[in-house]
């Protein structure tokens, strides 16, 4: 009997612990409202580098931020983007024209999303 108690405690102490730390915890809806999102560079899986997108100097260049908690503003290198956190994702580009370092490859990168996942971790 010792035995299956001392085989037994363990489990409940951590599942006390659990409902405990868990019961406390607020179910809080991620708020996106007011956050930037910046890409930074593209990863190629095959060479295993990091392509960093320039020009490195601007600061808002592949940038988007929220201002709603699903829809954003953003810009490539000259020209703005609307981001839709809908299902599927809707991205708005209004033009092509005239981009600058890697702007085209962020266009059209930004263009083929079709999923995303927003969590607060």
């Amino acid at each position: 009997m010792k035995k299956v108690i001392f085989r037994i405690l363990p489990a409940v102490i951590l599942l006390l612990a659990a409902i405990v730390v868990l019961g406390g915890c607020e179910k809080s809806k991620l708020k996106l409202k007011g956050t930037t999102w910046k890409l930074d560079g593209i990863y190629d899986v095959d060479t295993k580098e990091l392509k960093v997108l320039a020009p490195i100097e601007c600061e808002d260049c592949y940038s988007f931020t929220f201002d709603t908690d699903s829809t954003a503003q953003g810009k490539s290198t000259t020209n703005k983007l609307g981001v839709y956190l809908t299902n599927p994702v809707g991205i708005g580009i209004e033009t092509f024209i005239a981009e600058i370092g890697d702007g085209y490859i962020f266009n059209e990168a930004t263009s083929k999303i079709t999923h995303y996942n927003a969590s607060n971790t």
